[in-house]
């Protein structure tokens, strides 16, 4: 009985083995009959080392003829934003060091012609020797800075408000924004800045939690 049952599993192995062979053979013959296929892709990436030079490349590739430029800290996320109102998708935005051009930014802007070089933020967030025709875009905080960037965009329109406090709720308010003309205001979540009044503001990002500003 035991020998029947080492016949039977063997039996079961060896067809499962044949099986197998089999499966793969067909599958080489169908592979080597079949025509390759091309696969083509749309995709783009645009890359470079570092965040300094991904912004220099979309410039370059892109904006190649703006006679304008933003410029703004690499690491100050509510200049950031407020740099994206700035821009409104028309004006390359290059970053920079507190004090100094990162020397491929530095060479790029010595290369173009510029109408205007517009800083946005104060002087301990961009503080950068020897550019030429410079606007600079800054209050004494993040939230005075946003309305100085709304006041070159639409001073006489309707805002869109936004947390000052993290980047979440304001970054992905940009596309928006920008379609709808709706600058966006920073803000502490309970107070609006100066120059902003409640019969501006058209829209709020962010849930009261982020943004609880009563009439």
């Amino acid at each position: 009985m035991n020998n029947l049952k080492k016949k039977i599993v063997a039996l079961c192995l060896a067809f499962s083995m044949v099986l197998s062979t089999g499966t793969a053979v067909f599958a080489k013959e169908q592979d080597d009959n079949a025509r390759p296929t091309k696969v083509q892709s749309t995709m783009n990436r645009i890359e470079g080392r570092d965040r300094f030079a991904v912004a220099n490349k979309v410039m370059e590739d892109y904006y190649q003829n703006s006679k304008k430029v933003v410029l703004v800290s690499a690491i100050k996320f509510p200049d950031n934003i407020s740099s994206t109102v700035m821009s409104q998708g028309q004006i390359p935005i290059l970053y920079t060091y507190s004090d100094k051009l990162d020397a491929s930014t530095e060479k790029l802007l010595k290369s173009k012609d510029l109408d205007e070089v517009i800083i946005i933020g104060g002087e301990k967030s961009v503080n950068v020797k020897g550019l030429k025709n410079v606007k600079r875009l800054a209050g004494k905080v993040r939230y005075e800075t946003s309305v100085e960037v709304y006041k070159q965009i639409n001073p006489n329109g309707k805002v869109a408000l936004a947390s000052g406090l993290n980047f979440a709720d304001a970054l992905c308010a940009t596309p928006l924004s920008t379609k709808e003309n709706l600058p966006i205001i920073l803000t502490d979540g309970h107070n609006l800045p100066e120059g902003i009044t409640n019969d501006k503001v058209a829209l709020i990002y962010g849930g009261e939690k982020s943004v609880n500003i009563k009439g």
